[in-house]
Parts: structure tokens; sequence; C-alpha cells
């Protein structure tokens, strides 16, 4: 898989936008700063509430772990 540009995972987690408590997808699709363990716990998250969206969340997890800005 090809590293993604910080626009593409914005455009990404918008489709999680407002289903976490702390709006940390919400936050990241308006291009706003959010941390690498900040998105993991709303995947978590996310994943125990919206059990249907496991797949997608997991493709997203893949991809926010192999970008090096979330993790520095």
């Amino acid at each position: 898989m090809s590293q993604m540009t910080l626009a593409e995972l914005a455009t990404a987690a918008a489709q999680f936008a407002g289903l976490d408590t702390e709006q940390v997808f919400s936050d990241l699709a308006a291009g706003r700063f959010v941390s690498g363990y900040d998105i993991m716990a709303a995947i978590s998250q996310v994943s125990g509430t919206h059990p249907h969206l496991a797949d997608k969340l997991a493709v997203f997890k893949k991809q926010v772990s192999g970008f090096h800005t979330f993790w520095t």
C-alpha cells in the first residue's frame, strides 16, 4: 500500500466523523491535528459501537499506523 497524504487521510476520516465521543474523526477531517494515539482510541470506540464499520475501520487503522506524522 502506498503512503497516503494527510489530505487523503482527512478525507477517509470524514466517513467516521461524529461517531466518536471525542470528535477525533471530525477534527482530522477538518484538518486539525490529532495524535495517532487519539485516532487509535477513536477507532477502538467506534468499532465497538458500530460493528458494521469494523472492516472499514481496520483499513483506516492500517493507513494511520503507517503515517509517520501521527507518531512523532
